[in-house]
């Protein structure tokens, strides 16, 4: 029987980064995950990081994203440093293009919260789209250029994951956690198929399986959302920009690679790339950038993100004495990893946070169980 002081449940980008803050505050930490080691959402990411904020995020919360993302940034050297690997972190502009005045009306909508996140944004007419980024050739009917970033998601994860062993932390693959281990109404540990681990704290970083977990209190509402992406090798198409359309997404790798995404798709743990997907993403992409069409197919694949219903994560304790959630994270889950880890740490170490994040509360859905 394994004794730690925690134990983190699920090794993507939340588990990792909380398994290394945790570590870093001097506590032993067991990560276990189901499958591989960063193979789920996060290894399916588009990696992209700030670009703009969804319509639901407040000021306060597309700042929050925004700081994340600079965290990563700052973390890639060190990264580097640890492990020997570059995690291909960029900097460039993304250019969101409109195609109808719904579209124009969106896409101005957002302009308080990338303001109030010191982003900002800068609106261009048409004409100023295709001098930009001459590959577009769409018809637009208005550009909106805000700041952006990138990095490569799975040589991040390879590196956080190189980076937490070697600091210690104890990490086990192809281990499911299935129920929690609870003595005199605290939690004690986690019982796999196997085995028990015992730990002062446990926390739930599972992802779309966050809420599978046996003897949780709380209802948890997290659902598998696919996203089908893939990539090209375009040697003729040198963008400059992150492309943003109404529905999909361009965006240049720094090793040259060009990623097209995304579908959602409520069907459950249903992984398999679609035909009809495919080819809505490669129309959009193609119709956008004609040059393209040119372009050979590297790779297809898909991944579940962690949707809640209100699109908002769940971070925070549960009513059940030592157990946490970071779970729900949906599309942001790289770009509020290293909030969430900090979150998480505080609580583990303090019993407290000073990030405004009470609407993260885990215990936000336990009306619907009823």
């Amino acid at each position: 029987m394994e004794t730690y002081d925690v134990v983190v449940i699920g090794a993507g980008i939340i588990g990792l980064m909380i398994a290394r803050a945790v570590r870093a505050a001097g506590l032993s930490v067991a990560l276990l995950e189901r499958s591989a080691v960063g193979k789920e959402a996060s290894w399916a990411s588009a990696g992209v990081l700030m670009s703009r904020p969804y319509p639901y995020e407040s000021i306060d919360d597309f700042a929050l994203r925004v700081e994340g993302s600079e965290m990563l940034l700052t973390l890639a050297p060190v990264l580097a440093d640890e492990t020997g690997i570059d995690i291909e972190a960029v900097r460039h502009p993304a250019l969101h293009l409109a195609l109808t005045a719904e579209d124009e009306a969106n896409m101005r909508a957002l302009q308080p919260q990338l303001d109030g996140a010191d982003l900002g944004c800068e609106f261009i007419p048409p004409d100023e789209v295709r001098r930009r980024q001459p590959e577009v050739t769409l018809p637009v009917t208005l550009g909106m250029v805000t700041s952006c970033a990138n990095i490569e998601n799975r040589r991040l994860l390879r590196a956080l994951e190189v980076g937490a062993r070697k600091t210690g932390v104890s990490i086990f693959a192809g281990c499911d956690a299935q129920a929690l281990h609870v003595e005199n109404g605290r939690v004690t540990g986690v019982r796999t198929a196997n085995q028990v681990f015992q730990a002062g704290a446990v926390v739930n970083a599972a992802g779309s399986w966050g809420g599978t977990l046996q003897g949780a209190p709380e209802h948890i509402p997290v659902q598998p959302e696919r996203g089908q992406m893939l990539s090209l090798h375009a040697d003729t198409v040198a963008l400059s920009h992150l492309i943003n359309l109404p529905q999909y997404i361009i965006i240049p790798r720094k090793s040259g690679r060009i990623v097209l995404g995304a579908t959602t798709e409520k069907v459950g743990y249903d992984r398999r790339n679609t035909a009809g997907a495919i080819q809505d993403i490669l129309h959009a992409a193609i119709e956008a950038i004609p040059d393209l069409a040119a372009g050979t197919i590297a790779e297809l694949w898909s991944g579940f993100r962690p949707f809640s219903p209100d699109g908002y994560p769940l971070v925070g304790p549960s009513a059940l004495p030592g157990y946490y959630y970071a779970v729900g994270h949906h599309k942001l889950g790289i770009q509020q990893a290293p909030m969430t880890a900090e979150i998480i740490r505080d609580l583990l170490t303090t019993g407290k946070t000073t990030r405004p994040v009470a609407h993260w509360n885990p215990n936000r859905f336990s009306d619907l169980a009823r």
